[in-house]
């Protein structure tokens, strides 16, 4: 065999791979220069877009000590992905869709790590087939998701890198732990369910360390220097990245960690075996159907149980079948890659059963890694490094040329018709809410607003006022029900000069009605209300009225009745309220109120004008008026009203309910009015 004959092996093999690259980068790139192009015209975000460009703000100054809120009251374990943003938020005009450029880019660094580890550790022979599926992954999240810089969307590529940068580790390439361990952190920082495969993988990875270790002992020859050097790399950069939130849960107490603990210790039930494996089964396997597949439901329709099914119990036997191959072929990287694969969906089905109620596809959708990370288990299982002949190889580099470059034009033809960023992100009414709020905040020479948002169908758009509060300088203060999703940084601090209320179409017609604040903004569903501080003093209030709304600072329910009337319960250790009035003259304050009943206690109410206290009483156990002088060298034109109470109870800790609210006393009236002169 002549030169000629034995070059053509080796340039069949490494130029066609170099092809198959420039195909599945093509659309990426497309879609990349889409969305840089379509900044100028990016339009302003509400709701949880809001609130993660709010974090990433943060993040410019380095005061982002938290990861992204949750909605079960803690936030995810890190702020990793807010500063990675930064950058792309600094260099591309301040707005969220700079955000979508640096999800993109680090989506795209991801899906290129996978290619190189793929390409270094099971060889060029093998590539083409993961190159494959990769592109046929890509295809199945979809241009939306890889622009999107919500973290459930962020975290996935990254999780999926580092699950094939670890498997690279288990079969002894410990170059690769550096970045499993950064990409590892960026996932489990951005969502804490990526927490469990991580767990898993990295387990695995120790226990392949420790095997390696006592076999390199064994062998007196063999230099570990190298493993060692990487290990510390990887333990300096896992300290630099975990910094932020270990000093989080320092300084404030409780701590997000602690919070995390709390929540899992508390136990939230087993969801059906049938419907856990339904949701594990669909995301593995639904991306080998390509663009045609079910989308990331969670739960789709039970026609397509079989075909799941199948392709599922397909999927676990050829992992099966592809541990044993490398077993006994001694092919470390196969036999980590099918060990791990087995191992992530085992705990998939177990983190999916632990999420009960409604089975949200973004809490599971990590599992659709698994399925990535499987399909390249299986080629490096059952694909040889090196075919025997040119005709082999030639076959293989042929099918899968056909495989990546149609389905790659399937993603380029989703990157080109993938619309402006402007009309991909649902805000442009929003627009239009938040320039008039902050328009009317100039105007009045507001700069300190207090944000109220006043039910749960309104919190979206009161998250779009708060981040463009924040960006015109105006510095707004929430009540603490919302501190957990803006932050600690918008605690209100006992001054304001306007408030806003962010109300829904409902409750904006009754504000108009009772006329208890000025509409300065209305779009879509969503009103802003102004109503600045400057009063006329309060004779009576009562706490079930909407004109309340424009007093009350935190610590308060929302309003309940009961056969005696209106009332507002407690909710915390503290309450506070501002009410005006006319300085001077000594007040009397007046509350019409009852504390929560439990046996062998006495409720305990401290009163507290303008920081001082003024008096503890005792409270009967049933309603009661309780009256309290205020002096006139405490009087102010705004004054600061506290009420503390001696404990808290919970529904929850008394009858065993779902209300998790700390309860002291109901409201139902405060007056504070002048003491008549004798």
């Amino acid at each position: 065999m002549d030169s000629t004959q034995r070059s053509q092996p080796q340039l069949v093999e490494w130029v066609t791979p170099a092809v198959l690259a420039f195909c599945v980068a093509l659309p990426m790139f497309v879609l990349l220069a889409k969305v840089v192009f379509g900044l100028p015209v990016a339009a302003k975000v509400v709701g949880d877009p809001a609130v993660i460009e709010l974090y990433t703000l943060r993040a410019t100054t380095g005061d982002q000590f938290l990861g992204p809120y949750s909605r079960f009251g803690f936030h995810h374990p890190g702020p990793l992905a807010f500063y990675c943003l930064a950058p792309f938020y600094l260099a591309f005009g301040m707005t969220y869709g700079a955000l979508c450029v640096g999800a993109l880019v680090l989506n795209l660094a991801s899906l290129f790590g996978i290619a190189v580890v793929v390409w270094r550790v099971a060889g060029p022979g093998r590539w083409p087939w993961s190159c494959a599926a990769i592109v046929a992954y890509v295809v199945y999240l979809g241009p939306t998701v890889l622009v999107s810089a919500w973290n459930p969307d962020m975290a996935i590529l990254p999780l999926a890198f580092s699950l094939v940068s670890f498997a690279a580790v288990m079969a002894g390439h410990t170059a690769y732990l550096p970045a499993a361990v950064l990409a590892a952190s960026f996932a489990v920082q951005s969502h804490l369910t990526c927490a469990g495969p991580i767990a898993c993988v990295a387990f695995l990875s120790l226990v392949a360390l420790i095997v390696r270790r006592g076999k390199r002992q064994a062998e007196p020859s063999s230099p570990t220097s190298r493993v060692v050097r990487h290990v510390m790399i990887a333990a300096i950069l896992g300290v630099v990245v975990w910094m932020p939130p270990l000093i989080e849960q320092v300084r404030d107490d409780p701590g997000n960690f602690t919070l995390i603990l709390r929540f899992l210790g508390e136990g939230h039930g087993q969801r059906s075996l049938g419907s856990s494996l339904l949701a594990v089964a669909t995301q593995a396997s639904a991306f080998l159907l390509g663009p045609f597949g079910p989308g990331s439901q969670s739960e789709p329709s039970p026609t397509l149980l079989p075909i799941l099914g199948t392709i599922a119990a397909a999927l676990i036997f050829l992992l099966l079948l592809g541990a044993l191959c490398g077993w006994r072929g001694r092919d470390a990287f196969a036999l980590a890659l099918c060990g791990s694969s087995i191992c992530l969906l085992v705990v998939g089905l177990v983190v999916t059963r632990a999420i009960t109620g409604r089975l949200h596809p973004y809490l599971v959708r990590w599992v659709s890694a698994v399925g990535l990370l499987s399909s390249i288990a299986i080629v490096a299982a059952f694909f040889p490094p090196r075919w025997a002949s040119l005709r082999r190889r030639g076959l293989q580099l042929a099918v899968c040329a056909a495989l990546v470059v149609t389905t790659a034009a399937l993603a380029l033809r989703q990157a080109v018709r993938f619309p402006t960023l402007s009309e991909s992100i649902p805000s442009a009414s929003p627009d239009r809410l938040s320039d008039a709020t902050v328009s009317a905040l100039a105007a009045r020479g507001v700069y300190r607003p207090h944000v109220r948002i006043l039910s749960q169908r309104s919190w979206e758009q009161g998250a779009g006022v708060v981040l463009q509060c924040v960006k015109a300088g105006r510095l707004p203060s929430v009540d603490p029900t919302w501190l957990f999703m803006f932050g600690e940084a918008c605690r209100f601090r006992g001054a304001d000069d306007g408030v806003l209320l962010v109300a829904d179409p409902t409750m904006a017609a009754q504000l108009t009605r009772e006329r208890a604040a000025e509409l300065v903004a209305t779009s879509g569903n969503g009103s802003v209300f102004l109503a600045m501080t400057e009063r006329a003093p309060v004779r009576e209030l009562r706490f079930d009225s909407l004109e309340s709304e424009v007093y009350l600072r935190g610590g308060f329910s929302k309003p309940e009745t009961d056969p005696g009337g209106g009332f507002r319960w407690s909710n915390g250790a503290s309450s506070s309220m501002v009410l005006p009035a006319a300085p001077g003259p000594p007040y009397q304050l007046q509350v019409l109120a009852c504390p929560i009943v439990v046996a062998g206690l006495q409720q305990g109410l401290t009163v507290e004008v303008n920081g001082k206290r003024i008096a503890t009483v005792k409270m009967k156990p049933a309603w009661a008026t309780y009256t309290f002088s205020v002096p006139s060298y405490l009087v102010r034109a705004r004054n600061l009203i506290a009420f503390r109470y001696s404990y808290v109870r919970s529904p929850y800790e008394l009858a065993g309910t779902d209300d998790r609210r700390r309860l002291a006393v109901r409201f139902r009236t405060i007056s504070l009015y002048e003491v008549p002169e004798r």
